[in-house]
C-alpha cells in the first residue's frame, strides 16, 4: 500500500515517474507525473493508476520535482518583482539596507537553486583593482 507524497513509476511504463498526491475511488491513486510536457499550460499534470499497476523499485533518492520547480518560480518572480521597486519609497537607510540585502540574497538563491554556482570563480591577477571591483559588481548585481 502506498502513501501520499511516495514517489512511484508505472510498472508497464517506466517512463512515467510521479509522486502520490491522492486516493481515488477503490484501489487508485492520483499522481503529479514529473514530466508535464504532455499537459496543456496552466493544468496540473495529473493521472490515475491502480496501485497494482505502480512500484518503487530501481527509483533513486526521491526529489519531489514539481515544488521544486515550484519553488524556482517563486523565488525568480520575487527577485523580478523586487528588481524594479523604487528606492525612493523607503523611509530610511535601514529599510533600503534590509531591501538590498534581500534582493542580493534572492538573486543567490535563484541561481543555486538553476544550479550553478553563484560566485564563480575568476582569474583577475593581471587586472587593476578598477576592473577586480566593476567585475564584482557586475556578479553581484547579475
Amino acid at each position: 500500500m502506498f502513501k501520499i507524497g511516495d514517489r512511484v513509476k508505472v510498472i508497464d511504463q517506466p517512463d512515467i515517474i510521479g509522486t502520490i498526491i491522492r486516493y481515488d475511488s477503490g484501489n487508485k491513486v492520483v499522481i503529479r507525473d514529473e514530466d508535464d510536457s504532455w499537459a496543456e499550460e496552466g493544468e496540473d499534470p495529473t493521472l490515475v493508476f491502480r496501485q497494482s499497476e505502480l512500484t518503487q523499485d530501481g527509483l533513486e533518492e526521491p526529489v519531489d520535482f514539481y515544488y521544486r520547480e515550484e519553488l524556482t518560480q517563486a523565488v525568480a518572480d520575487a527577485k523580478n518583482r523586487l528588481d524594479k521597486i523604487d528606492f525612493n519609497a523607503l523611509e530610511s537607510d535601514q529599510e533600503e539596507m534590509l531591501l538590498e540585502s534581500i534582493i542580493k540574497d534572492l538573486k543567490e538563491l535563484d541561481t543555486r537553486l538553476k544550479g550553478r554556482n553563484p560566485y564563480p570563480t575568476h582569474d583577475v591577477e593581471d587586472k587593476d583593482d578598477d576592473d577586480t571591483a566593476g567585475m564584482l559588481e557586475g556578479l553581484i548585481n547579475g
